[in-house]
């Protein structure tokens, strides 16, 4: 198994645990494209996020919010 795949797959599956969990939602989506939802209704939180997101992969909010 390729490691960078695994640690991949692990991030992925914490973000989806931290939305359920955390922030108690009942959708099955990543913090990505909650965080891309709320910047487009011009939330604050959803904004800083989504630029602090920005700086390591370019697109990843609008990736996030138009992805499976």
């Amino acid at each position: 198994m390729n490691p960078l795949r695994w640690l991949w797959n692990l991030l992925v599956t914490v973000d989806f645990a931290f939305n359920t969990v955390v922030l108690a939602s009942s959708n099955a989506e990543t913090l990505s494209k909650r965080a891309a939802r709320a910047r487009n209704k011009a939330q604050r939180w959803g904004c800083i996020l989504c630029a602090l997101l920005e700086r390591v992969d370019r697109g990843h909010c609008d990736d996030a919010l138009n992805g499976p």
